[in-house]
C-alpha cells in the first residue's frame, strides 16, 4: 500500500508542478509489520491492517478524494480492503466507500462521454445548417457580422459596400438608417462561428486582410480621381464624395497613405468617352469628416505633380503607377536680376489687381484656398503657382501651366495673363458694370 501512496504522490507532484505540497503529501508513511509485509508482498500473511496503517489509508484517500483523484482513492480502499479480512465495521465502511467511488467513477465518465456526444452532434447539425452563417452578399461565412434593424445580417464589409449604392436592405428593401462602421458586431453570432467553424473563419480573416493589404496604396501607386478643373501644387480643395465607387476608394484611401491623384479628364472622342490627362496633382487629405450614410466630406491640399505611367481599374475606380515630376530649375541664381525684378513686380500687381477688384469673401477664399502669397525668396515654381491658381480660370491654359517645366517660363506665362485680366478690370470700370470673377 505504501508503493501505491507514493505512486500517487508522485503523480500530484508531476500533475500540480515541483514544489506543490498537500494534505496528503503531508501525512506520515508507517511502515507495516512482519505479518502485513507478508500480504503487501504476495498475500502470503492473513493477518489484519494494523490500526494505525488503515486510519492513514482513510486519511490518505479522504484527501485524494476532495482533490478529485477518484482513481487513486479507490486503488488506496481496495487494497485496505484485502488487508483487513477480520476488522468487519473497518470492512463495511472500506465496502461502502469503495462502492460510492465506483459510482462517482462511472456517472463521471458517462457526463463525459455524453458531453462529448452531444457537442459532436450539436457541431454536426451546425455543419449541416451552415448555410445560415454565410453572408448572402458575398456568399462565404460571416466576417464581422452585423445585424440591421430590419433582423437581416451581413458582413460588415459587405454591407457597407452595398450601402453606397443604395440605403435600403439588399434582402428586404427596408430603408436603413444607420452608421454602419459605429454599429455594434453581432458578438454571439461571431462567437458560433469561431467555435463550430474555426478553419472557415480563420481562412475568412485571412483573405480579408490579403484584400485590405492589396487596396492599400504606398509608393508611386495612386488612385485617381478624375475632374473638370486644374489644381496646382499648394492649392487646398475642398471635396464632397457620394458616388459609390469613389466612396469606397476614400474608405481604402483613409485607412491606408491619405494621398490620391487628382487629374482634369479631357473628351477623346464624339462618344462621350473622357480619359484622365497624362499630369495631375498628388493630393495629401488634410480633414475628413464622415457621414453616417457613408458620404465624405474631405479636405486636400495639393503636394506635387506627377505623370501617369500606366493605369487599371479596382473596383470601378482607376489605379495609376507614377512618377514625379519636377521643374527642371530647381536652383536658382541669385545674381539673376531680371528674375528678382519679374517677382517683386508680379507680386504687387497680382495684390492690387485682387484686393482692388474682387469683393472681400471672394479675395479671402482665394487666400484660403491658394494659401498666402509667397514671399520674394520663395522660389520661382511656387510663385508662378500660385498665381496661376488666383488669375488663370481658364482649363486648358491651367493644363498647360500644370505640364511646364521650366518654372521661369511659367512666371512669364501667368503675367501675360494678368495684364489680360487687368485690361478686362479697367474697361469693366469705365462702363460701370459690376464684375466678379469666380476663383
Amino acid at each position: 500500500m505504501l508503493d501505491v501512496i507514493r505512486r500517487c504522490r508522485e503523480r500530484r507532484s508531476v500533475r500540480r508542478g515541483t514544489g506543490a505540497q498537500d494534505e496528503a503529501e503531508n501525512l506520515p508513511l508507517v511502515e507495516p509489520s512482519e505479518n502485513h509485509r507478508g500480504e503487501l508482498n504476495g498475500g502470503r500473511s492473513q493477518s489484519s491492517l494494523a490500526p494505525e496503517g488503515l486510519e492513514q489509508a482513510k486519511r490518505c484517500a479522504d484527501v485524494l478524494l476532495r482533490d478529485g483523484s477518484l482513481e487513486d482513492a479507490r486503488s488506496i480502499l481496495e487494497l485496505s480492503l484485502r488487508l483487513c479480512p477480520n476488522d468487519e465495521e473497518a470492512r463495511d465502511q472500506l465496502v461502502t466507500t469503495v462502492q460510492e467511488l465506483a459510482k462517482q467513477n462511472d456517472q463521471i465518465q458517462q457526463n463525459s462521454s455524453l458531453t462529448f456526444s452531444s457537442r459532436r452532434e450539436k457541431v454536426r447539425k451546425m455543419r449541416e445548417y451552415s448555410d445560415e452563417f454565410e453572408c448572402v452578399l458575398c456568399l462565404k461565412i460571416f466576417f464581422e457580422p452585423v445585424t440591421t434593424v430590419c433582423g437581416h445580417t451581413f458582413c460588415r464589409e459587405c454591407i457597407v459596400r452595398a450601402l453606397d449604392h443604395t440605403d435600403s436592405c439588399p434582402m428586404c428593401r427596408c430603408v436603413l438608417h444607420l452608421d454602419v462602421n459605429k454599429h455594434p458586431v453581432n458578438v454571439t453570432l461571431r462567437n458560433i462561428i469561431e467555435r463550430c467553424f474555426p478553419d472557415e473563419a480563420a481562412a475568412r480573416q485571412e483573405e480579408i486582410i490579403q484584400e485590405r493589404e492589396q487596396n492599400t496604396y504606398h509608393g508611386n501607386q495612386l488612385p485617381l480621381f478624375p475632374m473638370s478643373s486644374v489644381v496646382f501644387p499648394g492649392q487646398l480643395v475642398p471635396m464632397h464624395i457620394f458616388e459609390g465607387r469613389y466612396r469606397l476608394m476614400f474608405r481604402r484611401i483613409v485607412q491606408s497613405s491619405c494621398r490620391f491623384g487628382l487629374v482634369a479628364v479631357h473628351r477623346v472622342s464624339s462618344d462621350c468617352n473622357y480619359r484622365p490627362r497624362d499630369v495631375g496633382c498628388v493630393m495629401k487629405i488634410e480633414r475628413v469628416e464622415t457621414i453616417a450614410d457613408g458620404r465624405f466630406f474631405i479636405e486636400a491640399r495639393a503636394i506635387g505633380r506627377f505623370r501617369i505611367k500606366n493605369m487599371w481599374e479596382v473596383d470601378g475606380y482607376m489605379v495609376s503607377r507614377t512618377d514625379p515630376v519636377e521643374d527642371i530649375d530647381l536652383v536658382e541664381d541669385p545674381s539673376d536680376e531680371d528674375l528678382a525684378s519679374l517677382k517683386n513686380s508680379l507680386r504687387e500687381r497680382v495684390g492690387e489687381v485682387l484686393k482692388s477688384n474682387l469683393k472681400p469673401g471672394f479675395f479671402r477664399e482665394a487666400l484660403r484656398r491658394s494659401g498666402p502669397m509667397p514671399d520674394t525668396s520663395a522660389p520661382v515654381s511656387t510663385l508662378g503657382f500660385w498665381v496661376a491658381s488666383v488669375v488663370v480660370n481658364d482649363v486648358e491654359e491651367r493644363q498647360r501651366l500644370l505640364e511646364m517645366l521650366d518654372g521661369k517660363e511659367r512666371l512669364l506665362a501667368t503675367t501675360g495673363r494678368l495684364e489680360r485680366l487687368e485690361m478686362k478690370y479697367n474697361q469693366a470700370n469705365k462702363n460701370k458694370s459690376p464684375t466678379c470673377v469666380s476663383m
